[in-house]
């Protein structure tokens, strides 16, 4: 995981998904991608606190229908 400055200007995140999965995108501005990438992280340690049964799933009001 992690940001980076590309030849071009602008930045990239890589961050792997809770399938561990790469995603990779582009940002113009550094801030974006570091927004993108505590994203990501906080939710894969979601999905594994909710995998380890630690916690319950959250679930959206129009999801719970």
């Amino acid at each position: 995981m992690a940001v980076r400055k590309n030849k071009y200007g602008t930045y990239t995140a890589e961050v792997y998904d809770v399938n561990n999965k790469k995603i990779r995108r582009n940002f113009k501005l550094k801030s974006d991608a570091t927004a993108f990438e505590t994203k990501c992280k906080n939710e894969k340690r979601e999905m594994m606190l909710v995998k380890a049964a630690l916690r319950k799933p959250e679930v959206e009001f129009t999801e719970a229908r």
